[in-house]
Parts: structure tokens; sequence; C-alpha cells
């Protein structure tokens, strides 16, 4: 099984970055076609990619994923960019403002469990973002940077965590479809 651990987004939050999505191909048409968008049910929040995982390791894994649970917190998102920049964007992303140290420290702890029952640290330094479309294979669109940083709110909306997932990925020329198989809650005892 394909999997990841990961967040997925609140509907009202959802609404509100599929909205600013809208917008950008209102603005910027070429982009509807050029850009593989994100099905809104699949935005989410990235904790650690597993790649391929046995399914006899699953138990184990569940079982670390809970003993890295701790209290839950509020994230909130605004600006919008791309990787590897605005000038040549490949990857459009929503920054998380609010916090990311939080969700640093959580990826951390899961890392921490994860590193006991042999899955490796990834080479990058976890970075939190909600990926919301990536370029076509061959395509560009021109000008979507400078449209991006114009139309891109301060401010998009806000979240509390109260759980994560362990979610399969199967990968269909549709796009993606993600499984929740395990949900881990969060204590709700934190301050906010």
């Amino acid at each position: 099984m394909r999997a990841f651990v990961g967040i997925f987004l609140a509907p009202s939050l959802r609404a509100a970055v599929q909205s600013f999505c809208d917008e950008l191909t209102a603005a910027c048409p070429s982009a509807k076609t050029a850009i593989k968008w994100v099905e809104p049910e699949n935005f989410h929040l990235t904790l650690k990619f597993l790649g391929n995982v046995p399914s006899a390791t699953l138990p184990a894994l569940t079982q670390a994923l809970h003993e890295a649970a701790s209290s839950a917190f509020e994230i909130s998102f605004g600006q919008a960019d791309a990787f590897p920049s605005l000038l040549q964007p490949q990857t459009l992303w929503i920054g998380v403002q609010d916090g990311q140290q939080h969700l640093s420290a959580l990826a951390e702890r899961i890392q921490v469990q994860l590193d006991a029952i042999g899955f490796p640290k990834d080479a990058r330094q976890f970075s939190a973002h909600l990926t919301i479309g990536r370029m076509r294979q061959g395509r560009t669109v021109s000008g979507l940077g400078k449209v991006v940083k114009a139309l891109a709110p301060s401010f998009i909306g806000r979240q509390r965590v109260d759980s994560f997932a362990l979610i399969e990925s199967c990968l269909t020329p549709k796009g993606p479809i993600y499984t929740s198989r395990a949900t881990i809650a969060l204590t709700s005892n934190s301050s906010l």
C-alpha cells in the first residue's frame, strides 16, 4: 500500500481554498487545463510520506502514530507561492501562517516514532504547505506567477487540528484516491 501521514482540511477550509483556485482559473483561463488541480476532497497537509508500506507493518505503524499524538492546535492558511518559484511555477501551494511550529513538532514526533520501526527520515526538512495544483508536463502558463501573487489572499482560513491520519494513496489515471486507514486523535486539553 502506498501511504502517507497527513491532515485533511475541514469542509469550510476546503471551500475557501477551492474558491481561490477558481479565482486563479478565472483570471488566467489557460491555467484550467495546463495545471492538474488537486480535487477539493484531496486537499491535505503531508506530515510524512511513507511510500510503499507492507500490510504486515500496519499494526506497528498505527501504534507508532498513536504514540506520536499530543495536544490539538490551530493552524491558519494564507498567501500562495510555487515551487521552485513564482517565476517558474511547477507546483502551486498555499502556506501555513499560524501553527507552523505545532505542525513541525508533530511531524518530528511522528518521525521519532517511525525511526524506531524502520522508516527513514526524509532528506528534505519538513515544510508544511498545501499543494493546490501541479503544472502538466511540458505546459506553461504565461504570467501565472504574477496572477498568483496578485490574487493570493493574506488569510484563507483557520482549522483546529484535532487528529491526523494514516492515508492510503491509490494512484489512478484520473488522479489519486485517498483513503484514511487510521485516524489518530489529538488531545483536546491544549490552549489555543
